[in-house]
């Protein structure tokens, strides 16, 4: 294997992969979108609801995987940065192995417990507890596959295989909603199209250990667990899962809080904004699953310039992208919100919009610095600080809802994100993982006056109240000073090459549609 040249990461192949990723998300997106109508219609609220809560399950329990994926994912491109092919195997299988106990754990964990959560506290109807369960034992029994799946995404993430990764991804996220189609059409039941969707994906697990043998040979070579990895797997695991526990805690909490001081309908008028705004962070979560093996490997090479270039780069590209729509969502948001939801939903939440769409924007950049500390291995950096955030996100939240309701909220989780943003800059530039010399020279410091400029200007259209086509002026003339700093102050050779020879192929691609 060529590793040098194999994880060499450019431009291209970080923005390659990025997309690769965003199909392998959006993809299936749209095939539930056309699905779901369907199978509601014909299987019925209350069973559609009992499938939805067994994910649910699925995904509370997968907190005993104990990060160990996101640490093999780590420790493998960390060897592949120092051409270390032969300690592959003992970290992958030790893994897997250590995956399926845990799997198997949490299946039985879950396989007990289930009979309590059917009969005292999920409100399921008398005639459908039976069925419950049946489906709730089938994904018990599901949760070692489960486990050691995310292993095995995670040895290809290593290996920058995003183009393997999409492609099974793409029809094995898409049969989750297809197979209740096909199940229903030919008469099937709950259960039956919960068994079949766990046998779609127990097949995407042997794809993904197919090209996990092909791409890593060596794996054949050794299947046994090796002790001297378990400790270090577990240590950086260990932090991450402090990070997946709080996690949904600063994620859901506003909503709880406004159910709770203020009324369940403001619940309502606050969470159809966040739902949205919500979906920007789909780029840099992509992003982020390409820079994170890459920073490991980089960092296993001791290519400290290499990590700072690409941290950086990765900086622009989520500045550029998710700016610009950030900026359209704080220019539209009355006229957006009035066409979805209706006038009702546009005055009481436009504000709560805005203030989102810039939280948001603050909350998508700093998953560059936490995708840097987690591929170095310092998970525990990102735990503390999350942990340290948690009381204070708690206690302001409480006090800015009962002064302000959903305009609280919202507030609240914005500064809590701009408190998180900087922390995890603020340890990239203390451990000297980046310079402010190079946030110039790499253009990231015009990009970010130029878009500070541009919200500016966005903030006092909004308060002027200008018309329709004035916001439409403004929001050309915004991309055009990104566009323009961007291009001449920001990219470099190979960037702009890039961005032209890709506007190239689409040109190509236009004209042949139109001889066709």
């Amino acid at each position: 294997m060529e590793s040098n040249k194999k994880f060499e990461i450019r431009g291209s192949v970080l923005a390659r992969n990025t997309i690769l990723n965003l199909a392998g998300h959006a993809a299936p997106l749209i095939v539930g979108v056309l699905a779901i109508p369907f199978v509601i219609e014909n299987l019925g609220v209350d069973r559609f609801g009992v499938l939805a809560l067994t994910w649910v399950i699925v995904g509370y329990f997968s907190i005993f995987e104990f990060g160990l994926g996101n640490a093999a994912t780590k420790y493998i491109a960390d060897a592949l940065g120092r051409n270390d092919t032969a300690a592959i195997p003992g970290l992958a299988w030790t893994t897997i192995f250590l995956q399926a106990a845990f799997g198997i754990l949490s299946g039985l964990l879950c396989a007990l417990v289930t009979p309590f959560l059917i009969e005292h506290v999920l409100s399921i109807p008398d005639h459908l507890k039976k069925e419950s369960k049946t489906v709730f034992f089938i994904m018990s029994a599901y949760m070692p596959v489960g486990f050691i799946t995310g292993t095995l995404r995670g040895v290809l993430a290593a290996a920058q295989r995003f183009d393997i990764l999409t492609i099974i991804k793409i029809p094995a996220s898409s049969l989750a909603y297809l197979v209740p189609v096909i199940v229903l059409i030919f008469g099937g039941n709950l259960p039956q199209i919960v068994f079949f969707i766990i046998i779609a994906q127990f097949m995407s697990a042997l794809c993904y250990l197919f090209f996990c043998v092909r791409e890593f040979p060596q794996l054949l070579n050794s299947l046994a667990i090796r002790s001297t990895v378990i400790r270090p797997l577990f240590s950086f695991g260990g932090w991450v899962t402090v990070t997946n526990l709080i996690g949904p805690l600063l994620v859901y909490l506003d909503r709880f809080l406004i159910g709770t001081l203020v009324s369940i309908a403001a619940v309502s008028f606050y969470t159809a904004p966040y739902e949205i705004v919500a979906r920007l962070t789909i780029i840099p979560g992509c992003l982020l699953m390409t820079v994170f093996p890459a920073f490991s490997s980089l960092w296993g090479s001791q290519a400290r310039n290499e990590v700072e270039r690409l941290y950086f780069r990765s900086l622009k590209f989520v500045l550029l992208l998710v700016g610009l729509v950030a900026i359209g969502l704080i220019l539209f948001a009355h006229d957006i919100l009035g066409i979805w939801l209706g006038n009702e939903f546009a005055q009481q939440s436009s504000l709560v919009f805005r203030i989102l769409a810039i939280s948001v924007l603050i909350n998508s950049i700093a998953y560059v610095p936490y995708s840097l500390l987690q591929g170095i291995g310092r998970p525990d950096l990102t735990a503390k600080f999350h942990m340290l955030e948690t009381p204070l996100y708690v206690i302001g939240a409480w006090i800015l809802i009962d002064h302000w309701g959903i305009v609280g909220a919202a507030l609240a989780w914005g500064i809590r994100v701009t408190l998180d943003a900087a922390l995890l800059f603020a340890a990239t530039f203390e451990l000297r993982l980046a310079g402010g010399r190079s946030l110039v020279e790499s253009g990231v410091l015009y990009i970010l006056v130029a878009l500070l400029f541009a919200l500016a200007i966005v903030i006092v259209a909004w308060l002027m109240d200008f018309d329709f086509l004035m916001r439409i002026i403004l929001f050309v003339i915004s991309g055009c000073i990104l566009g323009i700093i961007a291009w001449f102050y920001a990219m470099d050779n190979a960037e702009r090459k890039f961005i032209g020879d890709y506007i190239c192929r689409l040109k190509s691609l236009l004209r042949a549609e139109k001889a066709d």
